[in-house]
Formats: structure tokens, sequence, C-alpha cells
């Protein structure tokens, strides 16, 4: 049973429940590192009413729950996060303090994700998540990759849902049947530092498959998916050395031999142009 409310609460709750106390009493009580991420302006805090989060906290008025935004460097919006913080005026000891706070935690955050989430359309979230699940692995994935991209694409404004997206397409990329290129490049569409990290993962998968031979499995695939593991280091290479690449010339080397795509790995190191690459 949840204790009764007092005075000490009440007054807590009535000095801290105001962005510009609340500001300060955090700059003093976190560590320095923390408070190096946090944007404390009183303006962008945002308190959050305990009983929306949970409704077992009803009975803890002291409780203030508080979404603090990162402090962005200067041109780096991508880096965007949010802290949520629980904080809790006690002023007698408590037996398992430390679990129960650890509970309400979890609960804090599975309830603001699904708030998050519902402003992406978590019906919509759900059905397509659980339609990759049961469908990755069949030949028809190929074909509704598009449409489960699409319908995944507003988890990419949600900081909570970014991670959402990557874990799909980490999963599709390890199981399914849509090609590897396909995936790679619906990756690009991820705010960084979420692509480079997924890009760069998604490399070395492959890679490793190139140089096992193990990509696919099966003998027809592992060619297949070595032509395409090659296919996708020279469009990479091409990219980062000449920038933009035309889709005419990204067409012609997802359409060379494998002996000519290890040719281009090679050229790209002194080709002037990306034209040099085919001459």
């Amino acid at each position: 049973m949840a204790a009764p409310n007092n005075p000490h609460d009440a007054d807590f709750r009535q000095v801290f429940g105001q962005p510009r106390p609340m500001a300060v009493l955090l700059r003093i009580v976190l560590p320095a590192p923390i408070n190096a991420l946090l944007d404390l302006d009183p303006a962008r805090l945002r308190f959050l009413d305990p009983t929306h989060v949970d409704p077992e906290l009803r009975g803890t008025a002291s409780d203030l729950i508080v979404e603090v935004p990162r402090r962005e460097a200067r041109g780096s919006p991508a880096n965007s996060a949010i802290f949520v913080f629980a904080v809790e005026h006690q002023r007698r000891y408590e037996r398992f303090i430390v679990f129960r706070q650890r509970t309400d935690c979890v609960r804090i955050w599975e309830r603001w994700l699904r708030d998050r989430l519902r402003g992406a359309g978590a019906d919509t979230v759900s059905k397509t998540l659980l339609e990759i699940l049961q469908a990755a692995t069949r030949p028809e994935a190929d074909e509704l990759f598009e449409q489960w991209t699409a319908r995944l694409a507003p988890l990419r404004d949600e900081p909570a849902g970014v991670s959402t997206l990557v874990a799909a397409l980490w999963y599709l990329l390890n199981v399914s049947a849509v090609p590897d290129p396909r995936i790679v490049a619906a990756s690009e569409a991820l705010p960084e530092p979420a692509r480079d990290s997924f890009m760069t993962g998604a490399e070395q998968l492959m890679q490793r498959g190139l140089e096992r031979g193990l990509i696919k499995g099966r003998e027809e695939g592992r060619q297949e998916g070595e032509h395409a593991a090659l296919a996708y280091i020279v469009l990479r290479q091409a990219r980062q050395r000449f920038g933009e690449v035309p889709p005419e010339a990204a067409e012609r080397i997802e359409a060379s031999s494998k002996a000519e795509l290890e040719r281009y790995i090679d050229a790209i190191l002194t080709a002037e142009r990306l034209a040099d690459l085919f001459g």
C-alpha cells in the first residue's frame, strides 16, 4: 500500500514541480558527465504525470518525472536523444528501494516508448514487425520489402523508433530472402549515427560471408551473395571516392561479372574518374 501524502512530499512537489527549480536540482545532483549531455534550459523541460506513466505510481505524490532533451552539438541534430528522470523525495530509509526504483524506471520507459510509437502508428508498426517475422524467409519477402520499409519509415523521426527500425533491417539482412544491397540501400535513409553503424556492420557481415564462402549457405546462393557483396563494396568505394554514382553507372557495376568487380576494386584506388573503372 502506498504511503499517505504528507506535507514534506507536497512541498517537494510544489517547489520542484516547476521547470527552473528542477533544472537547478538536476545540475546539483547529477554527475558532471551526465550534466554535460543535457539541455537544461527550463523552457525545454517537460514534466510527465506519474499517474499517466503508470497507475501504480498514483500514490507516490512526491514522484516527479521529467523529460530532458540532449544538448545537441552545433550542426548535429541527428544525435538528438531524450532523457527521462524519475525524481523522488525520500526522507526515511526504505528497504529494497533500489529494486522498486528500478522497476518503476522500466515502467516509465515502456510507457514512454509506447506513447512515442503510437505517434508513428503503433498498430501499423506492430503489424509490420510481426509480418516481417512471419515472412522474412519466404520468397515473397523481396516483393514485400518496399511496403515494409514504407510502413516503418515514420520510426526514423522518433529517437526510440530508430533502434526498432535498425533491428528490423538487421534481422532482414541476416535471415531474409531480400537481396542484401536492397536492405543496405534502405538503411541509407537512417539518421546518423545509426546509418553509419548499420552500414559498417552490414559491410563487415557481407565481407565475412565473402571470405568464408558462406553467403546464402548453398553454392548457388553463395555465388549470388558473393557477387552482391562485391558489387556493394565497389559502389561504396566509388561513392566515397567520387561522390554520387549515376544510376546508369550503378546498374553497370551490378551487372558486371565477378572478375570485372574484382578488377574495379583494384582500379578504384588509382582511378581519377568513375569512368576510368570501365576503361
